[in-house]
């Protein structure tokens, strides 16, 4: 009497959910593979009926991961390997989360709404599956197939679990109904290749479940007792927001402050004085490098116009004929050197401006070189005067910095994208996991733009460097005559140009 009056309310029920429910669930199958380590691959394949809402853009699927037994204990079993994909094998889109003990997955495209007909094909592991218990003869499998949180109701539902190896004795039993409930509208049996399968015998309404448990032979798979969350797990779910924040600030704080004390140390805390002689009598690029911390165009530019000064060669600016447009170029006309070179700067930019292979010559004969033609050995030229400040030992190696900053980069991603799978799952980060990353990237890389380029000793040069810019900065004008007439003009041109003080001077 009790099954016919269940299966006259499940008529009534379906009679009256399929009028009321935008979308249905017209069969949830389940298939679980059982491996000897503990662990389950399960496979799921959903076929929704969307013909009276063909505006949704896909389901919500929640997969349990923990639940409490009669007595209290946890069953935890860890949720990986999530993928979604429709009946061809094509990869759905979904967006997975925690929520209420909970993996959701959001699945769907947000530009497109589903056809009246859908299948959705979910697979995913779980670990940490069958449980032992003293009392019985066998060990257990149990399993909330289908999950309490359909918005719909499902018209039916079918499991079959597959072990490593056939069991001879089985222990069957299923559950039906809201959370808790004891019913059991589902019936089972054991298939003719061993297999242990359950099916639904009415439809479940919105927000009931389909429950299997499983008992099979002992020592076929690995178990696992019902254990508290660790003590970790559970500290930091509660504090997560406290905790990933200070992290998140430690590590935006902590490497910044470090670098910005490292450079308050280094600094000279000297006032500016003019003095009217270069430091060490350096060439005027390398002063200029050391003062701004950076190898720049002015410094040089302001090579160029040290050797002019010296003689070694002239400026020209050359009219060329196109065949449309004329153009101008700048000519440096080689002059053979009159004296030993005191610099070893001047005299590599003059060997290397002059060598073989960068030699033009002008119509009227002169020999030089067009810097606008050769700019992949000019920028080479450019660079081995900033190799000079390093090994000069003014700056920290860049090729240490650039390493180390790289080195930042890459390992964060590594943990996004290796380490992220199993973050999300066992400890739900989610939006806070991002956040955690880009703050670790972010503050690694500000830390190194703030921590000093320079050594102490570069420190102490660019101070010297600023006081003689002072006097180029204030010089009066009747003592710019006056340093013209007396030849200290040229001296000084190009470390004003290194300056930037080019208008002035």
């Amino acid at each position: 009497m009790k099954n016919y009056l269940n299966l006259a309310l499940g008529l009534v029920s379906l009679i009256i959910t399929s009028n009321t429910y935008a979308w249905t669930i017209e069969n949830f199958v389940s298939n679980i593979q059982i491996n000897t380590d503990g662990s389950a691959n399960i496979t799921e394949t959903i076929k929704g009926d969307f013909s009276d809402n063909l505006s949704k853009h896909g389901i919500f699927r929640y997969i349990p991961y923990e639940s409490k037994t009669d007595n209290g204990k946890i069953n935890y079993t860890p949720i990986s390997e999530i993928w979604v994909t429709d009946q061809e094998g094509r990869n759905r889109p979904f967006q997975q989360s925690k929520k209420d003990k909970n993996i959701l997955l959001k699945i769907g495209d947000p530009n497109k709404t589903v056809q009246s007909k859908e299948t959705y094909i979910i697979s995913y592991k779980i670990d940490r599956v069958p449980k032992h218990f003293p009392e019985n003869n066998f060990d257990e499998f149990y399993w909330n197939v289908t999950g309490n949180d359909w918005d719909t109701i499902i018209k039916k539902a079918t499991a079959t679990i597959t072990l490593p190896k056939k069991s001879n004795s089985h222990h069957q039993v299923c559950f039906t109904g809201y959370h808790g409930s004891k019913d059991s509208n589902c019936k089972y049996q054991i298939t003719k290749d061993g297999k242990a399968s359950f099916q639904i015998t009415i439809p479940l309404n919105a927000g009931e479940g389909f429950t299997i448990d499983y008992g099979f032979d002992r020592g076929i798979t690995q178990t696992f007792d019902f254990k508290q969350k660790a003590w970790w797990k559970t500290f930091f779910e509660k504090f997560r927001t406290w905790i990933i924040g200070t992290l998140s600030l430690t590590i935006l704080i902590v490497p910044n402050a470090l670098a910005w004390k490292a450079r308050q140390k280094m600094k000279v805390n000297k006032p500016i004085i003019p003095k009217y002689e270069p430091p060490k009598n350096l060439h005027p690029s390398l002063v200029g490098t050391v003062i701004d911390g950076r190898f720049g165009k002015d410094d040089f530019t302001a090579g160029i116009i040290d050797l002019a000064t010296h003689g070694l060669l002239q400026i020209e600016k050359k009219k060329i004929k196109g065949l449309i447009f004329d153009s101008e170029e700048y000519f440096l006309k080689k002059q053979p050197p009159q004296k030993v070179f005191i610099s070893d700067i001047r005299h590599d930019l003059y060997t290397r401006l002059f060598s073989d292979t960068l030699i033009d010559k002008t119509i009227e004969g002169n020999v030089g070189t067009f810097p606008s033609r050769h700019k992949l050995d000019m920028y080479n030229i450019f660079v081995t005067i900033q190799n000079k400040a390093i090994s000069n030992k003014y700056f920290k190696s860049i090729k240490t910095r650039n390493t180390i900053v790289m080195a930042s980069i890459i390992v964060s991603t590594f943990i996004f994208f290796v380490g992220g799978n199993i973050l999300l799952v066992q400890l739900g980060l989610s939006p806070w996991y991002m956040l955690l990353i880009l703050t670790m990237i972010g503050g690694v890389n500000i830390a190194f733009s703030i921590y000093p380029k320079r050594t102490k000793i570069g420190f102490e040069l660019a101070h010297e460097a600023k006081c003689y810019r002072e006097f180029l900065k204030t010089a009066e004008l009747d003592q710019l005559n006056w340093a013209e007439k007396q030849e200290i003009f040229e001296k000084n041109l190009p470390y004003a140009v290194a300056f930037g003080l080019t208008e002035k001077w």
